[in-house]
């Protein structure tokens, strides 16, 4: 199991030598392939999320066919949203700007809507 773990180890650090720089960051076909990775797996569960919500919502006789749309879609938007969260820091993105981008967006939208 060791041998296997140099191995990959070994064909990681190889795939990110090849690349290129643009200033101090360093553009690799493992930093591409990692991303990739990444991107799939949020869509997969992105995907899988929202369609369990919509099964979920279908099961639910108490509901009208307005509600029940409307609460797969919120469930839906919920999923996605915390998928392409998750998403961004897994490829070690810093939240902290898209925070302080989100707030100054909001404000703007709440001083329009006045």
């Amino acid at each position: 199991m060791s041998e296997f773990r140099n191995g990959v180890a070994d064909v990681i650090r190889t795939l990110n030598e090849i690349g290129f720089d643009i200033g101090t960051y360093h553009i690799s076909v493992w930093g591409a392939l990692r991303i990739a990775i990444v991107v799939v797996l949020v869509l997969m569960f992105a995907r899988l999320g929202s369609r369990l919500a919509k099964r979920l919502f279908r099961r639910i006789d108490s509901l009208d066919g307005g509600q029940q749309l409307l609460g797969e879609k919120i469930v839906s938007l919920l999923v996605w949203g915390i998928a392409i969260l998750i998403g961004i820091d897994v490829l070690g993105i810093s939240l902290t700007a898209l925070t302080v981008f989100s707030g100054a967006f909001g404000l703007a939208i709440g001083f329009g809507l006045q």
